[in-house]
């Protein structure tokens, strides 16, 4: 019975969505954010974001520079950072925090994981906050060497360190590990609170919107992933 339920569910959907006039055109929500945020956590989740019954697209803007709300450049953002834009409304997602990762060969050669931290090529983008941050939480000073990596972004320095080329900062809120069929060996009892987070940030409207839609739909989501 359950079965023949979820097939009639799945019919429905179908022709639903056959129904709609080929001229018909969606409304467009433009959402910028991070490259790695969309791969890890938004497009899984983008048909859901768009409506079962599919009533609007969600056209991503990902770009390393932040696109204005401000001026109509785009209707929603998914912004890393410390909030206080003063670009529309701030609503910070996830309580997120800071997890070390390598491989377990890379493990394997250390006894202790702090000294395996210290000792390691740390990989980052540039911006060495989050590792600073995680220095300080373990009562240490972080001391840049000549064997870090420099990375173009968080998927990239993930995968370096898949590759083993050093030990990166997993942040376990936008996705899990589960993928990398264990590639990568969580220091879960090194963790610690991230001083960065990421923040939603959208216009007042009324809640018919497609932006507000999609607001109230991401809300949903989140406290869906929550009670998980």
């Amino acid at each position: 019975m359950a079965l023949a339920k979820v097939a009639y569910a799945f019919n429905h959907l179908k022709q639903a969505r056959q129904s709609r006039p080929v001229s018909e055109t969606l409304p467009i929500v433009k959402l910028a954010t991070t490259s790695s945020f969309a791969r890890f956590w938004l497009i899984p989740r983008l048909t859901e974001l768009e409506g079962t019954i599919q009533d609007l697209r969600i056209e991503l803007v990902t770009s390393a520079l932040n696109a204005s709300l401000t001026s109509g450049e785009v209707d929603l953002a998914i912004r890393y950072g410390r909030g206080q834009w003063n670009d529309g409304e701030e609503e910070s997602l996830f309580d997120e925090s800071l997890c070390p990762v390598a491989k377990p060969e890379l493990l394997a050669m250390h006894t202790q994981a702090v000294s395996l931290v210290q000792e390691t090529p740390l990989l980052h983008t540039g911006d060495t906050t989050l590792w600073r941050a995680w220095m300080s939480h373990h009562g240490k000073r972080l001391t840049p060497k000549l064997s870090d990596r420099v990375m173009g972004d968080y998927a990239q320095a993930i995968e370096a360190a898949i590759a083993g080329l050093g030990i990166a900062l997993w942040n376990p809120a936008i996705h899990s590990l589960d993928a990398f069929k264990g590639q990568l060996i969580p220091l879960d009892e090194l963790s610690c609170p991230s001083p960065l987070k990421f923040y939603l940030l959208s216009k007042p409207g009324p809640a018919h919107t497609p932006p507000m839609k999609v607001r109230s739909r991401l809300r949903r989501l989140l406290k869906d992933d929550f009670t998980i």
